[in-house]
């Protein structure tokens, strides 16, 4: 918790890139594991064939270490290198903790310090979970009842952290979980709009333009509040399978002819396409309607068809 917030917990660690000698690093563990050591050295063996760099390697014994010991408080982890072009380059960094549970966004358009408007979205499944997944098709729905009681947690937590971060004009994409048992953390801000279409849902849902909306709300300082929300919009990422390029897209024309009356943009994959880098995919589909649960029933229509 920090400023009585409930956010994700973390800590700093540091990688010290010195010469020295080789520690086994079952050894390390062993050590690790007695709680008698508080300064872990982790070094590479260049004549053995590795790299002479090693920045992704040695954070990743970091990490392996840590989840080895369940995050004991307490325990700082020094990754050596045994690398003479290295000697004493210091890189510092932080981990947060790994939450599980359902993941929202929250958006905020504040104008001196005071929240004019905000929404959310909820995410499915979480972007983590579409990464490890390839297969995984991923939904944003952004739901038309925002005067709903279960955001009313979220609505006082997500301005006050605002205020913690010192927003003064702008607007804010916030992501948070609700875990199982109810409970919210808030896991990361930015100051700037969402992606993922987020700023396209929104000017659909409400019949605006949102992103001309921000830009005046950064050049001017005015934000002219939006009509009541009209609709709940959803957009369904299209993600292929395999590696490569696109060789066919395959159900469009069933998705057309049952929730065209729905869709309100798209971007679909062409053939030929590079697969993209991205857990979004090669295109989306997003559809509105004045029910949520008519939108939440399109995009589960869509990724499995």
């Amino acid at each position: 918790w920090t400023a009585s917030l409930p956010t994700t917990k973390f800590e700093r660690f540091e990688l010290r890139y010195t010469s020295g000698t080789i520690t086994d690093p079952h050894t390390i563990q062993a050590a690790l594991g007695r709680g008698d050591v508080t300064r872990v050295l982790v070094l590479s063996n260049r004549e053995q064939g590795e790299s002479a760099h090693h920045d992704a390697d040695a954070l990743l014994a970091v990490l392996e270490l840590r989840q080895l010991l369940g995050k004991e408080s307490g325990v700082q982890v020094t990754v050596e290198i045994a690398d003479p072009e290295n000697v004493d380059l210091v890189r510092r960094g932080a981990q947060e903790e790994f939450i599980v549970g359902e993941e929202h966004s929250f958006e905020v358009a504040s104008i001196r310090g005071r929240p004019v408007w905000w929404s959310l979205t909820k995410y499915a499944p979480t972007p983590l979970e579409v990464v490890r997944n390839p297969w995984i098709q991923w939904v944003v729905v952004l739901p038309r009842e925002l005067d709903a009681p279960a955001f009313d947690d979220i609505r006082e937590v997500g301005v006050k952290a605002l205020g913690v971060l010192g927003l003064e004009t702008g607007m804010c994409h916030m992501e948070w979980f609700r875990r199982k048992d109810g409970r919210l953390l808030i896991s990361e801000v930015a100051a700037r709009p969402p992606g993922a279409q987020i700023t396209t849902m929104i000017s659909r849902a409400h019949d605006v333009d949102s992103i001309g909306d921000w830009c005046r709300l950064m050049s001017f300082g005015e934000f002219k509040p939006f009509p009541a929300r009209k609709y709940a919009v959803g957009s369904a990422f299209l993600r292929g399978q395999g590696q490569g390029r696109v060789k066919a897209v395959h159900g469009l024309d069933t998705i057309y002819k049952e929730l065209g009356h729905l869709i309100c943009d798209a971007k679909l994959p062409q053939v030929g396409q590079e697969k993209s880098k991205s857990y979004e995919g090669e295109g989306f589909i997003i559809c509105r309607h004045p029910e949520t649960q008519v939108v939440d029933a399109a995009m589960s229509r869509i990724i499995s068809t």
